[in-house]
């Protein structure tokens, strides 16, 4: 089988070691696409009921003045980044932002869930009745940037099933679970992708002010998207970013300047040269690009969000 890793091509003014980081992090990438049930099934009546039921568990209904029609305002789909933060059995999980479902949460009204108790577990399950989470992954995508075919949009892809296992929309993060095994390299069924043994580790301390950080991205047919930037704060309260907080934030924030990125890339790690266990590591989560910097939900939300 063809390699699908990116060429090895030495440039005399290239940084080593961030070419080592960008190329060994890109292959823990996955691009993650959810959509309203309601929208994929023609008898979708038990994917109203379960989107109902969701607004109601949230305090949102028709009297309510936040109250969004989430069916019409969805787009076919929504899509922002996740990327392997391990592996159990014949599962991977896969860390993303929540706000990839962000209808049905607003200021005073949030989601939290991860726990085994039953409090949790029917959380999730309201979560994951009305919406379809699917992942494709980073091999797969450059499988099709090898066709010969001219515009890749119109090939066809092969999307693994996954589901929500944690969420904490305070902090704008969500995990989720997919078979391994289910993880295709191309439409083909026969064909599983070899490659889903790369996953990032979480890192001990956050890095210093002014350390150079990565952020890998999977914009729309944009996979392999790289941008790097300084931290300049580690822990800007949400507040001070966005003092209108319509959701209600409650996570610190990483401050990265001029990192500006579309918003596809929200969900990406923002990864350090620094290894643990044989991985690089992950500082952050990128929530999204506000005015002229790039965020990232900080390090002690994320090692909160798995304690």
């Amino acid at each position: 089988m063809t390699s699908l890793a990116p060429a090895e091509e030495p440039h005399i003014l290239s940084n080593q070691a961030l070419r080592f980081v960008a190329e060994q992090s890109a292959e823990s990438v996955f691009s993650v696409q959810v959509c309203p049930r309601s929208k994929l099934e023609d008898d979708n009546v038990n994917a109203v009921k379960a989107l109902d039921k969701l607004m109601r568990r949230v305090g949102k209904n028709n009297q309510d003045k936040g109250a969004v029609d989430v069916d019409a305002k969805k787009p076919e789909f929504s899509m922002v980044t996740g990327f392997s933060i391990g592996k159990a059995k014949d599962c991977l999980t896969i860390l993303t932002v929540s706000h990839v479902i962000e209808e049905v949460y607003y200021d005073g009204r949030h989601l939290t869930a991860g726990s085994a108790d039953s409090s949790s577990v029917d959380i999730l399950k309201d979560i994951n009745t009305p919406f379809h989470f699917d992942v494709i992954c980073v091999h797969q995508e450059r499988l099709l940037k090898k066709s010969d075919v001219e515009d890749i949009s119109k090939l066809a892809r092969f999307h693994t099933p996954a589901e929500v296992v944690a969420i904490d929309t305070r902090v704008d993060l969500l995990a989720l679970k997919c078979q391994i095994e289910g993880i295709y390299i191309s439409e083909d069924a026969e064909y599983s992708c070899p490659y889903h043994d790369t996953s990032l580790a979480i890192a001990d301390l956050p890095a210093p002010t002014s350390e150079t950080v990565l952020l890998q991205g999977w914009p729309y047919l944009l996979s392999d998207f790289q941008s790097c930037g300084n931290i300049s704060v580690n822990e800007r309260p949400y507040n001070v970013v966005d003092k209108t907080n319509q959701y209600g934030y409650q996570m610190k924030l990483i401050e990265i300047p001029r990192m500006k990125c579309v918003s596809e890339c929200s969900g990406g790690p923002v990864v350090v040269g620094a290894m643990a266990e044989g991985r690089l590591c992950y500082v952050g989560v990128y929530f999204k690009t506000i005015k002229n910097s790039g965020y990232a939900v900080n390090l002690h939300n994320v090692k909160e969000f798995f304690t």
